[in-house]
């Protein structure tokens, strides 16, 4: 009996479309505003040392701006520049929301995490100028 090149050819493109899927589907879940805000919450508290009360508060700050920032996205139908702004006065909104629930030294924290974070890529890489190889063309 031959070996059938095209039933493997087939199931490994089947393999590779459905892990694609799960994949997409996967990130979708991470932009559900309530989730996002239930993670927020519990690494701030665990961070910054909040207390019930201000872990509620940041709790219902982080839902309500999640939700802005998710419709803001939907709003801005692929103009990056429109939403790049849109976004940058709604974390200028939240922070000043926070500002009135945290203490100045877990602010002051605070904004130290939001700049370490900024200067990192999504998987934790830092961001910035790439190295530039130099070519020799001649």
């Amino acid at each position: 009996m031959k070996f059938n090149w095209k039933v493997l050819l087939a199931a490994i493109l089947f393999t590779a479309s459905f892990s694609s899927l799960m994949a997409q589907s996967v990130k979708k879940a991470e932009y559900d505003p309530a989730q996002r805000a239930e993670k927020q919450t519990a690494s701030m508290v665990e961070k910054l040392g909040l207390n019930e009360e201000q872990a509620a508060q940041v709790k219902a700050i982080n839902l309500d701006y999640g939700q802005k920032m998710q419709a803001a996205r939907g709003e801005a139908q692929g103009d990056r520049e429109a939403m790049k702004a849109n976004m940058k006065s709604l974390k200028d909104g939240k922070n000043e929301a926070l500002k009135g629930v945290l203490t100045a030294d877990q602010f002051k924290q605070y904004t130290e995490m939001q700049d370490q974070k900024g200067r990192k890529g999504k998987h934790g890489k830092k961001m910035g100028a790439k190295s530039k190889k130099k070519v020799d063309r001649s």
